[in-house]
């Protein structure tokens, strides 16, 4: 099992191109965020690599969705993936179909994510007193409360010819990010994704 921590700086990605046209970094601004990602390769499938892939993430609520696919679809393009949303692959009235839509897609893979919990994580200061030492008056200074948007997701790596599963992994994000913390996760699923050179 391998565990991995990576910073990555929002969502707003650009290339920029060096010399060599295959090369490219991924550059990004804005706020800064957290992602943890938990991540497993089949070892049949260790090196491997995919270069099409459908983003699909049912979980996400509809209002999102296409967001959220859309800003992993521009980060696995800026890659050299040929990708695609899942929401333009399986309409959301046929998620109850979407093994059979997919096992006849042109894309090689599906990288699906699934909701496992979402919620926040409380943070607080206690209620401080200062005192001016002059005329003896005490100040009271209330205590903060802050609460930070936190999830976890299952997001799998499958074939879509057979569905076997090639990559596994738990993603942990917490923050506030424009394209909400399911983006922030599968981003950073992908940036495993191309460490673990599956992609």
């Amino acid at each position: 099992m391998k565990k991995e921590h990576i910073t990555i700086y929002s969502f707003l990605f650009f290339l920029i191109f060096s010399y060599n046209p295959c090369k490219a970094d991924i550059i990004s601004n804005s706020l800064d965020y957290n992602v943890k990602v938990f991540g497993f390769t089949d070892p049949l499938f260790t090196g491997k690599k995919i270069m099409s892939i459908v983003v699909y993430a049912p979980d996400v609520p509809l209002d999102e969705r296409a967001d959220v696919e859309g800003a992993a679809v521009d980060l696995l393009k800026a890659l050299g993936i040929n990708a695609t949303r899942g929401i333009e692959v399986i309409p959301p009235t046929r998620d109850d179909q979407a093994d059979e839509i997919l096992s006849s897609s042109e894309a090689e893979a599906t990288l699906l994510v699934k909701t496992i919990e979402l919620g926040f994580e409380e943070r607080s200061t206690k209620t401080h007193v200062t005192k001016d030492f002059r005329t003896g008056e005490e100040t009271t200074l209330p205590g903060r409360t802050w609460k930070t948007p936190l999830g976890k997701f299952n997001i799998e790596l499958r074939t879509n010819v057979n569905r076997t599963v090639l990559w596994r992994a738990t993603s942990v994000a917490k923050g506030n990010y424009k394209i909400g913390i399911a983006g922030a996760a599968i981003s950073g699923a992908i940036n495993t994704l191309r460490k673990d050179g599956l992609i």
